[in-house]
């Protein structure tokens, strides 16, 4: 029952001991009289925000295990158990917070996606209600899933003794090529439930870190994007890192509004692009236009190797101060090697 009502949510101590639990170690012990004196619920809120609870025959100073026992039946069992749900749904409301997950890294990296981008899960299956979909809005296509499944499913040795230890699963679109590496590394498995050519299994047990796994995310998420941005007319944003160690990028655009730049290969006309100048200036700089892609151009240094390039359009450029490294990280971007999708929240705050 307690499992029931207070799975996928976290404890908060200051208010457990405000609401009148009395901290024992790492535990806090809550009890409270109920059915007129006839009844005392001892309710045990866990360091890792699991609940164990008691129902006690006052007169008797037994416990009355009918209430947790299903099968028990009744109208005074029934109301027992009744009040009794009341007592947890009371501590639940003014002591915990709902997560979208059961696991920690789950819960994080849900976080980090509404940090983001602004989207959260929805849970579909009405049998399964611990199963998480992330979807791009545009257009509702997934780009991730979140399973609590045994683990031994994931295992590809179904003789060996079956492992029903409970784990969360993130599964993410990859491209093809990249599946037979990523199975090499220790946490990656063949995908559970979906198409194992291009999809890929990770398991959020603090095996990966979080940004490995958010990396891969956004590599999942961009598969989609751009059939969305089509759909509702809007171009794609992208942040996109220009070193001047090896361009100078400022000169450049002192002479012309227009550049080639080395492609990403989902880029198409008409997105949009911020050009983050790395250090010294460590700042988004300028925002282009899109305005042709896939031009045919040969050219490797020990920096850089280009097959093909589009031409941007400068439309704005933006003072070195204003859009710095520092406050990026207020956006969830923590690092920026190579093309992304610039989080939905950036975009608001540099279009305003």
């Amino acid at each position: 029952m307690e499992q029931e009502l207070l799975a996928r949510h976290t404890a908060h101590a200051n208010q457990l001991i405000s609401f009148g639990f009395i901290q024992k170690g790492k535990d806090f012990f809550y009890q409270k009289i109920f059915h007129r004196g006839a009844f005392r619920a001892e309710i045990t809120v866990h360091a890792d925000s699991s609940v164990s609870g008691r129902v006690i025959d006052t007169r008797t100073g037994a416990e009355y295990t009918a209430v947790h026992v299903e099968d028990a039946v009744g109208s005074f069992v029934g109301t027992i158990r009744q009040e009794y749900k009341q007592i947890l749904t009371h501590i639940r409301q003014a002591c915990f917070t709902k997560n979208p997950f059961l696991f920690a890294q789950s819960n994080r990296i849900a976080g980090a996606i509404a940090q983001r981008y602004g989207e959260y899960p929805d849970y579909p299956f009405r049998e399964l209600p611990y199963y998480g979909v992330f979807r791009y809005p545009n257009n509702r296509k997934w780009y991730g899933l979140v399973m609590n499944i045994p683990k031994y499913r994931l295992l590809k040795n179904n003789k060996a003794p079956k492992d029903e230890t409970p784990v969360e699963i993130l599964n993410l679109k990859v491209d093809s090529g990249q599946v037979k590496t990523l199975l090499q590394t220790k946490g990656f498995y063949p995908c559970y439930h979906m198409n194992r050519a291009n999809w890929i299994s990770i398991v959020l047990d603090e095996t990966l870190p979080d940004e490995t796994i958010l990396k891969l995310l956004e590599t999942s998420r961009n598969f989609v994007v751009q059939s969305g941005a089509r759909i509702a007319g809007k171009p794609t944003r992208w942040l996109i890192p220009a070193n001047p160690k090896y361009f100078d990028i400022e000169g450049a655009f002192s002479k012309t509004d227009t550049l080639i730049w080395k492609q990403s290969s989902t880029v198409q006309v008409g997105d949009e692009v911020y050009l983050y100048v790395a250090a010294p200036v460590s700042a988004v700089r300028y925002k282009c236009q899109v305005l042709e892609v896939n031009i045919p151009y040969k050219y490797k240094d020990k920096h850089v190797s280009m097959m093909r390039v589009m031409k941007l359009k400068r439309l704005k450029t933006f003072a070195s101060d204003l859009w710095t490294f520092a406050k990026l990280k207020n956006f969830g971007i923590t690092a920026l090697r190579g093309p992304r999708q610039a989080p939905a929240p950036f975009c608001q705050a540099i279009e305003k």
